[in-house]
């Protein structure tokens, strides 16, 4: 199981019927947030720069490829 740092963007790939929230990560799902963890970007939000990842350099997939190794698993290789 793994996590996402608070302000971290990602894509929705779909919501699940008990407010789950798909993340999508290169065209495939990757995890589930509980919708009431997450908002969604206002097209200005969107077109700003997301200082939170830019600041740390990392983006979701760095994020989500370190989380996957560190367990042995590489969902980009499933």
């Amino acid at each position: 199981m793994g996590g996402l740092p608070a302000g971290q963007r990602f894509l929705v790939a779909g919501y699940t019927k008990d407010n789950w929230v798909a993340v999508e990560s290169r065209g495939r799902i990757v995890g589930y947030v509980h919708g009431s963890l997450v908002r969604e970007l206002s097209v200005a939000e969107l077109k700003a720069p997301n200082k939170t990842k830019k600041e740390e350099g990392e983006d979701i997939d760095a994020i989500l490829t370190k989380e996957t190794k560190e367990e042995g698993v590489n969902l980009d290789e499933l």
